[in-house]
């Protein structure tokens, strides 16, 4: 072997090292952001709840207005989970936390007569929630099934899936 062999052999060990770095690198970045838009999505859901709980029970279209921020928030957070914006762990913990909070509607008639009455007006209206309720078999009396495959979901997905990143983007916490 010259010794011109053995610089290319060298450069090529190099070469190939450094794209195993590269690529180590990028995957753990792709993981930190999932765990921050899980804690973002987690701060949101705290406020969102905490501005639901302090509004007085004399002030029903206010209280109305903050349940519909928090479906509309869990409503976005099953979408994340199924277009899988969010991987690996941060992704089993919002299905853990969007099981929990769906299922405690079934328990709730204030929820599920809320979720009916939005329903009732565009069916495809938490169409995602449904669906979530429906693959994870939680129990929702009143609402019908949500067809598992639409149209639009298999032509908007790609679309759909971007916007979401671009929410989370503007929120500061991906990059």
């Amino acid at each position: 072997m010259s010794k011109g062999e053995l610089v290319n052999f060298g450069m090529l060990a190099v070469l190939i090292l450094s794209l195993w770095y590269t690529a180590r690198s990028y995957r753990r970045q792709a993981w930190s952001m999932d765990y921050s838009s899980y804690l973002d999505l987690m701060a949101r859901f705290s406020k969102a709840w905490r501005r639901f709980r302090d509004v007085k029970k004399t002030k029903k279209k206010k209280k109305s207005y903050e349940f519909h921020e928090v479906l509309n928030l869990i409503e976005v957070s099953c979408f994340l989970w199924r277009c899988g914006t969010i991987k690996g762990a941060p992704k089993r913990m919002l299905k853990g936390k969007l099981k929990g909070y769906i299922g405690s509607f079934s328990e709730k008639e204030y929820a599920l007569s809320h979720l009916r009455q939005a329903v009732s007006s565009d069916p495809e209206v938490f169409s995602e929630i449904r669906y979530f309720a429906q693959k994870h078999g939680i129990d929702l009396p009143g609402l019908e099934k949500v067809k598992t495959q639409t149209q639009w979901w298999n032509k908007g997905i790609f679309h759909a899936c971007q916007m979401c990143r671009k929410i989370l983007r503007s929120s500061g916490k991906r990059s």
